[in-house]
């Protein structure tokens, strides 16, 4: 008993900070009401009154996190010894590989047989509209994204099946997309000698957990931009690790993989420049304290020239093309979510603002349109003054912020509603959770060949039961990222600094308040979490 004491009684400050942070965010949660409407407005998407018990709750419940903490600290560094073992590795790591692939792919077919050729969201159509040359090209859904569903169309067209091909073409390449990336992980894995029982979870989980087939028949940009943010992360763990040992430097291959990946990222979605901005500081900064003054040099010139690069394609070469850039407003999701919850509230306003405010949209429209979690029927409706709001972008921040001093606690529940799924562990929500179905105005159709050939409905079966929060997700890499700087592991911080920056851009910008498809990443990458908690995989590997 006295042992355990010793373990749990002294206060290890990033862990109390965490469970502190983590209990105001219990007690937020409890005044933050989200009654499932089909159109959520002020009377049912609200906050209601903080009480003086909430302090008591508050004390309570940082204390009972605090001690499962420590619980599950002694867990996690005592995990080592089941998850790996010393000595060479006995199984093939490319049999494991190949062994992994088949299984996921064959325990998907159910899946493809039931949504075949995959599901569209309102945004896909739009890019496939651009791709098929219906409309003109923008980079609201990235460029990249549908460039590349140009290529897929060209090349269905090769094999005479044209749209539904490039679309059958687009499943399964998202499906191999996924399963190849769990098998090369997996085969990694084992090169650093972790246990044939500890794949074998992961693949499990891979196979048989539905949301990883549902998002691989699920055609949006969010899978692939998922896929690709693994990869960075999982690239960040080999690059901090090779640089720890002593003389160590980066090969030219990882080099080649930092631009590739930097850049799929950066294209791959809006806000990917912001996210591999962050990681070219972090890492150049975690270089420059572990000496390797060589790598440095390539790191930070390397990244300027991809970001460089990026910025040039994205604005002088994008306008150059005639490529329309995304509109303005998608910039301002949650002051315009703020900015409607204040004018709802009655709250106060100057005359120069609220003309500001009446010049956008009318005040009555502010009202009536205030969704609290999406922003769509206020930025969407006909009376919204798009052209004024982009031609005055600097009277309406300045406005902004006007009521926002004027009425800061209206302000702080406004960004709590326009944000909640992003924060909120215990909240979530099925809307763009994954798609299986194909959007409203869509001209395709999907085809349940498994029901047609077994009379069974796969969504019977794998309907979720429950929706997995985005939340929970995100708490789950604080908890590694105070874990990590609780011991003092903080090049193991690299690693997730992409999923952190992600994460940061959405608290900023996010458009709604519920989207799971926008944190998929942060799903991905949990061994990765796991595996930089526990500072790092044995050295008696077989390599990289």
């Amino acid at each position: 008993m006295k042992k355990v004491l010793d373990y749990i009684l002294p206060i290890r400050k990033f862990e109390a900070a965490y469970a502190i942070i983590f209990a105001l965010m219990c007690i937020m949660s409890m005044h933050v009401i989200n009654e499932e409407a089909v159109h959520s407005n002020i009377l049912t998407t609200y906050v209601t009154a903080f009480r003086v018990v909430d302090i008591l709750l508050l004390l309570v419940i940082a204390v009972a996190v605090y001690m499962i903490l420590q619980l599950f600290r002694f867990v996690v560094n005592h995990a080592g010894m089941l998850l790996t073992y010393k000595g060479e590795v006995k199984t093939r790591p490319l049999v494991v590989g190949i062994g992994v692939f088949v299984i996921i792919m064959i325990t998907w077919i159910p899946y493809f047989m039931s949504y075949w050729p995959g599901g569209i969201y309102n945004d896909t159509l739009y890019s496939i509209h651009i791709a098929l040359g219906e409309q003109p090209m923008d980079n609201q859904n990235t460029v990249l994204y549908a460039l590349f569903w140009r290529l897929i169309f060209w090349i269905g067209n090769i094999a005479n099946q044209w749209v539904y091909g490039g679309m059958k073409l687009m499943t399964i390449l998202q499906a191999v997309m996924m399963a190849s990336s769990a098998a090369a992980f997996m085969v990694w894995l084992r090169k650093k000698s972790v246990r044939i029982w500890v794949i074998s979870l992961l693949t499990a989980l891979f196979a048989l957990m539905p949301i990883f087939p549902l998002y691989s028949i699920s055609l949006w940009k969010d899978t692939p931009f998922g896929v690709i943010m693994f990869l960075y992360s999982w690239l960040m763990y080999v690059i901090v690790i090779k640089l720890n040992k002593e003389k160590a430097v980066l090969s030219r291959f990882d080099i080649v993989k930092y631009i590739l990946l930097s850049a799929l990222v950066i294209f791959g979605r809006n806000n990917g420049i912001y996210i591999v901005i962050a990681v070219s500081v972090a890492l150049a900064l975690f270089i420059h304290i572990a000496g390797c003054n060589k790598d440095k040099k390539i790191i930070i010139l390397t990244s300027v020239s991809v970001i460089a690069a990026s910025l040039i394609i994205q604005i002088p070469v994008y306008n150059a093309c005639g490529v329309e850039q995304s509109d303005p407003v998608e910039k301002y999701g949650i002051p315009i979510q703020q900015t409607a919850y204040i004018i709802s509230s009655a709250g106060k306003m100057s005359d120069s603002e609220r003309e500001v405010f009446d010049n956008i949209l009318p005040m009555d429209g502010w009202i009536n349109l205030y969704n609290p979690i999406v922003v769509d029927p206020i930025k969407f409706d006909p009376l919204f003054n798009s052209e004024y709001f982009n031609a005055n972008t600097g009277k309406f921040v300045k406005a902004y912020a006007g009521i926002v001093v004027k009425n800061p606690v209206l302000a702080v529940k406004g960004y709590l509603l326009s944000t909640i799924g992003f924060w909120d562990v215990w909240k979530t929500s099925s809307s763009a959770y994954y798609c299986n179905t194909h959007c409203y105005g869509a001209e395709f159709y999907m085809s349940d060949y498994f029901s047609q050939k077994t009379g069974i409905l796969l969504t019977d079966i794998v309907g979720p039961r429950w929706v997995i929060s985005s939340g929970l997700l995100i708490w789950i890499m604080l908890w590694a990222v105070s874990f990590i700087l609780q011991k003092r592991y903080y090049r193991m911080l690299m690693p997730i600094i992409p999923t952190l920056a992600l994460w940061c851009t959405l608290l900023i910008a996010t458009p709604l308040a519920f989207s799971f498809r926008y944190v998929f990443s942060l799903l991905l990458c949990l061994p990765i979490y796991f595996i930089s908690a526990g500072r790092q995989l044995p050295e008696n590997g077989i390599g990289d």
